[in-house]
This record gives C-alpha cells, sequence and structure tokens, in this order.
C-alpha cells in the first residue's frame, strides 16, 4: 500500500498540518519544509493571516532579525523563510502538526536526502547521504539502530536535482557515481 494514501484514509489527520520538519545534530532546526506538507483550506487560511501578522509584527521591532541571528549562530547557513514561518506558525499558534521526517512516521516522507538526521533517529549514511534500499519498486531507508523506514517520499535538494532522473529511471550506477564523487570532492576541498 502507498504510504501517502494513509494520509487520506486517516480520519484523527483531518485538520492535521502535516510537514517535513529539518533537524541536524543538536536538534531541530526550526524550519519546516514546504516541499512535502499537506493543507487543507482552514490550515492555509491560518498561514495567511499569519504571514500577514509576521511582516506587519516585523515592521514594528525588527523581530525577525534577531531570529534570523539565533538561527544562523545555531545551525550556520539559514534564511528567514516559508520554513521559517512555518515553524513559527505552528508554534505560536498551537496548529495540530504531524512531523513527516520521523523514523517512526508511517509517511516516511524525506525532509533532504542529504540529511541523515530526523525528530527520533538518525539514518544509516552513504556518502555524507542517507542510504537507500531498494526491493523492487519500495524505497527504504535504516535507522543507525537497523529499523527500516519504508519511504514513500525522496526529496533530492540542491546538487541532487541533476540526478534524480537517474534514480527514478532505474540507473543506479549514474546515482551512485554522482554520490561517490560529489563525496571525494568535498573531502578533498576540505583537506579531510
Amino acid at each position: 500500500m502507498n504510504n501517502l494514501q494513509h494520509i487520506r484514509e486517516d480520519t484523527s489527520l483531518q485538520g492535521v498540518f502535516i510537514g517535513s520538519e529539518g533537524f541536524y545534530g543538536e536538534g531541530s532546526e526550526h524550519q519546516i519544509s514546504p516541499h512535502f506538507s499537506f493543507w487543507n483550506k482552514a490550515l492555509i487560511n491560518s498561514f495567511t493571516d499569519y504571514l500577514l501578522e509576521v511582516y506587519k509584527r516585523n515592521k514594528q521591532d525588527h523581530f525577525l532579525a534577531r531570529h534570523y541571528k539565533i538561527q544562523q549562530e545555531k545551525i550556520g547557513r539559514t534564511a528567514i523563510s516559508d520554513m521559517t514561518l512555518l515553524y513559527m506558525w505552528v508554534k505560536e499558534k498551537g496548529i495540530p502538526y504531524l512531523n513527516s521526517n520521523a523514523i517512526s512516521s508511517a509517511l516516511g516522507i524525506d525532509h533532504n536526502i542529504s540529511s541523515v538526521y530526523s525528530e527520533n533517529g538518525v539514518y544509516q549514511s552513504f556518502c555524507n547521504r542517507k542510504a537507500i534500499k531498494l526491493k523492487g519498486e519500495a524505497v527504504y531507508c535504516k535507522a543507525t539502530d537497523g529499523k527500516a523506514q519504508a519511504m514513500s517520499v525522496l526529496h533530492f535538494q540542491g546538487e541532487y536535482k541533476q540526478v534524480l532522473k537517474y534514480f527514478y529511471q532505474g540507473r543506479l550506477a549514474r546515482f551512485y557515481w554522482f554520490t561517490i564523487s560529489r563525496a571525494l570532492k568535498r573531502s578533498l576541498k576540505s583537506g579531510k
């Protein structure tokens, strides 16, 4: 069964915002990716109202600049973006929320193929990205504790967008070669 079908069939998920929260070694990035998010009309309206509120409030006291500095110190490269504002909206408004980037999630929605961190675990890695296992048409990732996670959706972010077609065409040698060469270039660049 397609894991995403679960969303339409599960009545407990009605009215719940489903999004993919980013994590790093120290915890949450305080960002939710809209790339893999599920909404209803009331949630979209609430978020739109929140955006208007936030920018009006920011005009008065520039709190987003302060938030940016905190985030930059915490996780390095960052921005005030839709991802930041989604996270703030969920927290400030008490929006019912399900993080799909969790190893225990039945949804299996990847936040970023290059990130091994999730809400409740760390995925096994291959050359600085999630290690992907294929069984027929099914795609799996495993946590470092060995728990397998069926993946409904993989997010090929950044440089990985250029090899997405190879993955879905089943031309895995090209996909793996890209991964290995990318890791090697980064290693040589950093001197490690």
